[in-house]
């Protein structure tokens, strides 16, 4: 089949939205599939991609707070004659902006299909993110889901990555049909390695603490902070490792200055793929603080190099860590819990081999093969839909009384 994909978030942006489009577009090429894919024009290098997957860039502006997230320029008639030479059995949009829009008006213009994919709780964004003359406020919250649910009621089904985030969606009004289908981790890649080399780059010794993913404000990596500095006073040999980068990098970093712990934490920067599940591998335990995961494709990741996570009470963390048995869940900006969970589990050597153990068998659960497959199914079902529908419209046309 042939697949036209549409998002606003793409490289040099890094997140699960884009990690997920990219795995997912991987898998389905290597299956037969096509894949032509919409995404905002900025200076980022070309990822190694199958053959049948084309990137299409969109001209595009940056905001201006955030260069990493780009605006595209409405460019109907390029994207409308790009998709009309590639003819699509199925439209795919994962976000509701100016390239959901234009993938939106292309799936009406050539009465393709439409799915659409709610990745990221976007209200909750406006605490984080103002934009130029939007406050967050409950006025501006209701725009902002009557303006998704304008966008997503559209689509013929919108998949999302966890059932917390269905039943949002459902109780803020979407009247599209909604299934759920994980983002998925691929376990090619992510798995648990002894890598020697990794310590000695960044000069760790194993067992240490591991924060990684983008350094972002909504990710409260301030009480994982907090919990470490606690942490410190009973297991004042212990580091705590923060991997990534992004728009909270400096303000995080001023954080553990200012806490004095700095020299017990470890900033890498941005980490390579290919270096990531050593760096994950060779860590004691996963923390997270952010407040509002869809799903958390880290997590998943963590999970997969066989480490018990400990996480907050919100959104879609608690559909995969599940307290007391691959991981403990402490309610959000709770750095005190958060800091006893951590000694609980440094403490005990046997709680913590029998939570990686079940971090894997989660993870295993999630597979990126498994995800991609009800995927694939998914597009054939609506595609078969619509032909049905063509057929049915062309056999009554052919059946009406002549004269």
């Amino acid at each position: 089949m042939k697949i036209a994909v549409f998002s606003d978030s793409f490289y040099p942006q890094v997140s699960g939205v884009v990690t997920s489009i990219i795995n997912s577009s991987q898998q389905l090429a290597a299956r037969g599939h096509e894949i032509l894919i919409f995404v905002p024009e900025g200076k980022f290098r070309k990822p190694k991609l199958n053959k049948r997957i084309k990137i299409i860039p969109i001209k595009s502006f940056a905001l201006p707070a955030y260069e990493e997230y780009r605006v595209a320029l409405p460019q109907m008639i390029k994207c409308l004659k790009q998709v009309y030479e590639f003819r699509p059995d199925i439209i795919h949009i994962h976000t509701p902006f100016s390239l959901g829009i234009m993938g939106l008006m292309c799936a009406v213009t050539y009465k393709v299909p439409m799915i659409g994919t709610y990745h990221t709780i976007f209200p909750e964004f406006l605490k984080y993110r103002p934009l130029p003359g939007i406050s967050d406020g409950k006025l501006s919250r209701e725009l902002t889901w009557g303006y998704t649910n304008f966008v997503y009621d559209r689509c013929c089904v919108v998949t999302t990555p966890s059932y917390t985030m269905a039943n949002e969606l459902i109780s803020h009004g979407i009247k599209a049909p909604i299934k759920v289908i994980s983002n998925g981790i691929d376990l090619s890649k992510f798995q648990k390695e002894n890598n020697k080399g990794i310590l000695k780059k960044y000069h760790l010794k194993s067992g240490y603490l591991l924060h990684f993913g983008r350094l972002s404000h909504e990710k409260d990596i301030g009480t994982v902070l907090k919990a470490f500095r606690l942490a410190l006073r009973e297991y004042p040999e212990l580091r705590l490792v923060v991997a990534g980068k992004g728009p909270a990098s400096r303000t995080i970093k001023e954080h553990a200055r200012a806490m004095g712990i700095s020299k017990h934490v470890t900033f890498t920067g941005f980490i390579p793929e290919k270096e990531l599940p050593g760096l994950i591998s060779m860590a004691s335990i996963f923390l997270t603080a952010s407040t509002i995961e869809t799903q958390g494709l880290v997590v998943l990741e963590a999970m997969a190099c066989e480490l018990p996570v400990i996480g907050v009470k919100s959104l879609a963390v608690p559909e995969l860590v599940i307290h007391g048995k691959n991981g403990f869940i402490v309610e959000p900006h709770d750095y005190k819990s958060m800091s006893l969970a951590i000694t609980k589990l440094l403490g005990s050597e046997k709680l913590r081999k029998k939570m990686c153990a079940q971090s894997l068998k989660t993870a295993r659960a999630h597979s990126l093969e498994k995800t991609t497959q009800e995927l694939e199914r998914l597009y054939s079902s609506k595609i078969n839909a619509q032909r049905r529908r063509k057929s049915l419209r062309k056999f009554l046309f052919w059946r009406q009384p002549k004269g």
